[in-house]
């Protein structure tokens, strides 16, 4: 297992896992709205345009493949924590 920082190239994967766990989880509680919302906030665009500011995202990669993120806002503040499904 290796903690690292998300690079573009893992841009769709981890916003993969991100949406698989969250509409495995999270969707089914909340209204069309607050899904397409996290979708957008998920997406591999908003992503990269979240590594280019103040946020720090870092995967873990198990077995050559991501299994987790976490993204720390401002550096300090856990705005995502996502692992991959089981």
């Amino acid at each position: 297992m290796q903690i690292r920082k998300l690079t573009h190239d893992d841009l769709p994967c981890a916003s993969a896992l991100c949406l698989d766990a969250f509409m495995l989880t999270v969707a089914p509680s909340l209204s069309a709205l607050g899904v397409e919302t996290f979708a957008k906030v998920a997406a591999a665009q908003a992503f990269a345009d979240r590594m280019e500011g103040d946020n720090l995202i870092r995967v873990c990669v198990a077995q050559g493949s991501i299994a987790g993120l976490i993204e720390f806002k401002k550096g300090r503040h856990v705005a995502m924590l996502f692992v991959a499904p089981a």
